[in-house]
């Protein structure tokens, strides 16, 4: 523990001093719910960003594809990969389930929509993005 890092408690007193801030129990409840709701979406947006993370590099590496990336790249994926081996494997079995059929919905009548001018993949009329926050 970093003896040098400033107290919590102390920085949030501070905070409700300089702001003349007195919530009551009420206003607290509703904060926390707020906040713990935005975790919630921001872990699940997680989650679906690391899938889609291992959805292309198993796509390169089925198209076996020579990739040269940037050190800074493989340093990025590295500590992705260490995040997304805490999850449970059920759970991220899941998620790359739900992410794939939200990919399969970017498909109209079978093809791939694309931007002209790049090539990306463009999401069609049926897309529908994954449902994630029942698994985080």
């Amino acid at each position: 523990m970093n003896d040098n890092a400033p107290d919590p408690f102390l920085l949030v007193q501070d905070f409700y001093r300089a702001a003349g801030f007195e919530p009551s129990r009420e206003l607290a409840h509703n904060l926390i719910r707020e906040e713990a709701k935005e975790v919630l979406k921001a872990a699940a947006d997680l989650l679906k960003e690391l899938c889609d993370l291992e959805y292309v590099v198993i796509g390169a590496v089925i198209n076996q594809h020579q990739i040269d990336m940037p050190d800074d790249v493989h340093v990025a994926i590295g500590r992705v990969a260490h995040l997304f081996d805490m999850i449970p494997e059920e759970v991220r079995s899941e998620a790359f389930k739900r992410v794939h059929e939200s990919n399969m919905s970017k498909l109209t009548n079978g093809t791939l929509l694309r931007d002209p001018e790049t090539g990306k993949v463009l999401k069609g009329p049926n897309y529908h993005p994954p449902v994630l926050t029942d698994l985080v």
